[in-house]
């Protein structure tokens, strides 16, 4: 009996080490692109720039905006890839709705996905090809008038 309370013991502390040392290595956000922008065009010569964190590692990319209560309304995240194609995001993990911006890579607007519903497992794929993704707050494009065939300037200040 002794025994197996000690192994039972060991494997939760184990359990408990790895589990903290995941949470530890999570990308958080503190340390992306903090001063990079994406400025949207609109067709009536309008424009809205929102502050961006990047993510451009397959790290980055996979965490997101994970775990996240909260966003201010004038930022979001940039998904920048190496390649353009049919994108896939899913919210498992997310806890706010977002705006998903599909962008080709000639900086066009190519779909939107509006108010992704938070940890849900579906998925949102673009209808056409694209090279980035900008998440940004549930309602943003309504908000501010982004459409699809929009322009997007995209302003990337690197960390020193």
């Amino acid at each position: 009996m002794k025994q197996s309370t000690l192994l039972i013991g060991a494997i939760i502390g184990m359990i408990i080490f790895l589990g903290l040392i995941a949470f530890i290595t999570l990308p958080t956000g503190d340390y992306l692109h903090h001063d990079s922008t994406v400025v949207f065009e609109g067709r009536n010569h309008t424009s809205i720039t929102a502050q961006v964190e990047i993510a451009d590692t397959e790290a980055e990319q996979e965490y997101g905006l994970m775990n996240r209560t909260s966003m201010p309304q004038d930022h979001g995240m940039l998904f920048i890839f190496d390649y353009q194609a049919n994108l896939s995001f899913w919210m498992k993990d997310t806890l706010i709705p977002l705006d998903m911006v599909f962008l080709d890579s000639n900086d066009r607007i190519v779909d939107i996905y509006k108010n992704a519903t938070p940890l849900s497992d579906y998925v949102y794929t673009s209808k056409s090809p694209s090279k980035y993704v900008v998440e940004l707050n549930g309602g943003y494009c309504d908000t501010y008038g982004i459409k699809i065939g929009d322009r997007v300037s995209i302003n990337i200040v690197k960390d020193n």
